[in-house]
């Protein structure tokens, strides 16, 4: 409806800044994927997904979003087979071929172009006894933690969905590869459970106690990764996955 008349639409469209019009385009389609998963209506879930991809202009981004769309519909209507393959070929493609040494630097470099950035446009503070002070606060999110939880997300979900030692091997590596890239309980707890799954006790045991350890260094709850370390250490079953 939007797209009905392109010059109006053109006009109305590139008035607005461009993280509004990007907001708009991700609500449109969230909701309209989940209105296909719904309605269990693959072929609506393509027009989705080549919707997301025109909202790219870099056509590997393209290609990504029309892919993750589709993972994620076959994911919404419980199509197992469909959303592992696709999965595999989605992260192995996109994130691990990722170097996390270049994502590390170019987060470096990002992070002291801001801090360089916010130490010349703070703005004066009064203090009492007339005095000022110079303040201004930075919110950084590293591009390494996005893909971190990308890729814990798509451990996770295999380890959830499958017990196919194929798929599992697959996530060991994901999960894997997100420590590397970020320190987070969350990816911590995932490995060591596939680890754990595979047989690999010992190494397990260390990310879940690494993994209790980070959270109560971050006063974060810890209790459910204590459970599964208890768990382990007695040789029980971690869960009912």
């Amino acid at each position: 409806y939007l797209r009905k008349n392109r010059q109006n639409f053109n006009d109305a469209w590139f008035l607005m800044p461009a993280q509004k019009r990007s907001l708009i385009n991700s609500r449109i389609i969230i909701r309209s994927r989940l209105k296909a998963i719904k309605e269990k209506n693959i072929s609506y879930a393509q027009r989705v997904a080549s919707f997301a991809a025109s909202t790219n202009n870099d056509r590997l981004l393209a290609r990504r979003g029309y892919d993750l769309n589709l993972m994620d519909y076959y994911k919404g209507v419980h199509d197992t087979p469909n959303y592992l393959a696709r999965s595999v070929n989605y992260y192995d493609q996109y994130l691990m071929t990722v170097s996390v040494d270049s994502v590390q630097r170019a987060d470096s470099l990002r992070k002291m172009e801001m801090f360089a950035n916010a130490s010349t446009s703070g703005s004066k503070v009064m203090q009492p006894g007339g005095a000022s002070i110079l303040t201004n606060r930075v919110s950084f999110s590293p591009v390494t933690q996005r893909y971190a939880g990308e890729l814990n997300d798509g451990a996770w979900a295999f380890y959830t969905f499958t017990k196919d030692p194929l798929y599992v091997s697959k996530a060991l590596v994901w999960a894997k590869r997100a420590n590397e890239f970020y320190d987070n309980p969350a990816s911590m707890d995932t490995y060591a459970r596939l680890l754990y799954r595979t047989g690999q006790k010992e190494e397990a045991l260390n990310w879940e106690e690494k993994a209790v350890r980070f959270s109560k260094e971050r006063k974060a709850p810890a209790k459910e990764y204590e459970d599964v370390l208890a768990k382990m250490k007695s040789g029980n079953a971690i869960d009912n996955y």
